[in-house]
């Protein structure tokens, strides 16, 4: 086994996608090592199925200086958070990106995606919906 675990976790469609998702892979294992990350205070009080509140997602971005997408792929390939939670997320900007809360560039930015990616996660998430 390498440094880090980098495989992807969740389906990326197109070549630029699958970059940027290993990308993040390689930026959280990095920036968010394992024994240090896992012993965060709010990551030792989460199991696998637990709620997280988008202020504790946020407030780890944020002392990490890394995007909330970092974090949550970060907690993914850890096992910290399930994959239907992490689409969940994902979702969730998109909704608040489409009642106007939001900007595409802040959607983008909380994401860690170019702007240019931003319809084709909006598809891949939601479509499995529809």
């Amino acid at each position: 086994m390498g440094l880090c675990d980098l495989h992807t976790t969740t389906r990326a469609r197109s070549q630029d996608e699958q970059i940027e998702v290993f990308c993040n892979q390689v930026a959280g294992c990095f920036l968010l090592p394992e024994e240090p990350f896992l012993r965060e205070p709010v990551v030792v009080q989460k199991t696998r199925r637990s709620l997280w509140e988008n202020v504790e997602i946020r407030q780890l971005a944020e002392k990490y200086s890394v995007s909330q997408e970092v974090v949550l792929r970060r907690l993914l390939t850890l096992g910290r958070i399930t994959e239907s939670f992490y689409k969940q997320r994902r979702q969730d900007l998109l909704e608040t990106y489409h009642t106007e809360a939001i900007n595409s560039s802040d959607v983008a930015e909380m994401l860690g995606v170019r702007l240019k990616h931003l319809p084709t996660i909006e598809q891949e998430v939601v479509e499995p919906a529809a």
